[in-house]
């Protein structure tokens, strides 16, 4: 079972300091169904919500405009960076290295 600390540690990665979405039970479930890899359930929950803001359109009101779309989008890409981090680094391409040649 999911300790408390790596609930609160899971709710810090995909911004839900309240339990209104996700209860505390839920997350411990989820956690211990892949053997506690926070960074994976969070690139799932990050793609849940993209799912749930996929049908946000943006919106104008006079002077007052909420680009709800934008949601989607961001989304999208924090569920990337706990996929391993490639929308960090902005590639796909794994790193490569070299030995040093000394001289």
């Amino acid at each position: 079972m999911a300790t408390p600390d790596q609930i609160a540690a899971l709710r810090r990665l995909i911004n839900e300091p309240d339990a209104t979405t996700y209860t505390d039970a839920v997350l411990s479930t989820r956690l211990d169904a892949i053997a506690g890899d926070a960074n994976a359930l969070a690139s799932v929950i990050w793609r849940e919500k993209a799912a749930t803001y996929a049908g946000l359109i943006d919106v104008q009101e006079g002077n007052s405009v909420r680009k709800m779309s934008q949601l989607y989008a961001q989304a999208v890409k924090m569920a990337d960076v706990f996929d391993g981090g490639a929308a960090v680094i902005g590639t796909k391409r794994p790193a490569r290295t070299r030995p040093i040649e000394r001289q």
